[in-house]
């Protein structure tokens, strides 16, 4: 137990002593100079548009949200030494500082919130002069969300929405436009990545799912082979054990990564998507 206590403490040690990248967005980020000018461009045209102060301001919240944007920072090595841990060990201090050492689950995240509160809106101001306007926010916004049970499912059931209520708006036209526009899913790339790598395939990562598939293959041999060979020779050994144990921290770790990697892959793609639209059409909010 004593020696049990002590490779803990080390773990954490070692965990404490990485390094890790500066946390602020930096000056020089186009992501987020982009995203605050698009930001800006949407304030001045709600600011045009005759509503409460309520209803303005419940708005912007959910825009601020839906602009959180700035580039992928590189994972530190805190995180990286933390998920291997956390995969070795399934110790919840060791998940739970995986999660806390960058805001790679907060850049994922927003855009739930976003629709969220746009969602709300509709619900508490059905007649609002920015109902178009929300229609057409949540059309894309709806494209990145992972959380289920908002009124709109499918981001074309705002866009249509937006079609049927105002369909000789500039709004209804860019709807018309933007649901040509390809998108990717959340919740396609979570469903597959229950084979790591192929999330990524999905996003069009090909580099990147070949590494993890060959890691989750890797992983699987160190399991099987060593466990097949123990049993059938009736002479499990030390080296077989510690060879299997490798391979479920590998195939764990792989899993995590693969997951979180293909949230981001569908995000960097609807992002990209979205950005070429509104370069194809500046005036677009």
């Amino acid at each position: 137990m004593n020696k049990l206590y002590f490779i803990f403490i080390v773990a954490v040690v070692l965990v404490a002593g990485c390094a890790s990248p500066p946390i602020l967005i930096q000056k020089n980020d186009l992501t987020y100079l982009r995203a605050q000018k698009r930001l800006h461009h949407t304030q001045v045209l709600v600011d045009g548009i005759k509503v409460s102060s309520a209803e303005r301001t419940m708005f912007m919240q959910a825009e601020s949200f839906y602009r959180y944007r700035f580039e992928q920072p590189p994972r530190s090595d805190k995180t990286l030494a933390a998920e291997v841990l956390a995969a070795a060990t399934d110790f919840p201090l060791f998940q739970s500082l995986a999660s806390s050492f960058d805001l790679f689950s907060l850049r994922v995240r927003a855009p739930d919130v976003a629709v969220q509160i746009w969602e709300s809106f509709l619900n508490r101001y059905p007649n609002s002069k920015l109902q178009p306007l929300v229609l057409y926010r949540l059309g894309w916004a709806l494209r990145s969300v992972g959380v289920t049970g908002f009124p709109h499912t499918n981001p074309n059931d705002a866009f249509n929405e937006l079609i049927h209520e105002a369909p000789k708006s500039k709004l209804a036209g860019y709807a018309r436009e933007a649901e040509n526009v390809p998108w990717k899913s959340k919740r396609v790339a979570d469903a597959r990545s229950l084979i790591p790598g192929m999330g990524q395939f999905y996003v069009g990562d090909d580099k990147g799912g070949a590494i993890r598939l060959v890691a989750a293959i890797l992983g699987a041999l160190a399991i099987v082979v060593p466990t097949y060979t123990g049993i059938k020779s009736k002479n499990y050994t030390w080296a077989d054990g510690a060879l299997t144990a490798g391979g479920l921290v590998l195939l764990s770790f792989d899993y995590t990564n693969s997951f979180e990697n293909a949230q981001w892959g569908v995000i960097n793609w609807n992002e990209r998507a979205e950005a070429k639209f509104e370069a194809a059409h500046p005036n677009a909010p």
